[in-house]
């Protein structure tokens, strides 16, 4: 497996995926075009089925806490 990824460090010049600092700001559904929409949905989706969502007191007490409240 390490071979593979050498080579294609080799074929890029460089890594073969992008290397990006994840953007935390919030998504507006005004600021979206109709594709960019669906595409936050679907992950939104994804999130549900594969049980990656929050309980409302789970949140309020991440909040809570990260606030010192």
């Amino acid at each position: 497996m390490q071979s593979a990824f050498f080579r294609q460090v080799i074929m890029q010049n460089g890594l073969p995926f992008d290397v990006k600092i994840p953007n935390n700001e919030p998504v507006f559904s005004s600021d979206l075009t109709d594709e960019e929409f669906d595409i936050e949905m679907l992950k939104a989706h994804e999130d549900f089925i594969e049980n990656r969502t929050y309980e409302i007191d789970e949140v309020e007490n991440a909040v809570k806490a990260e606030l010192n409240l």
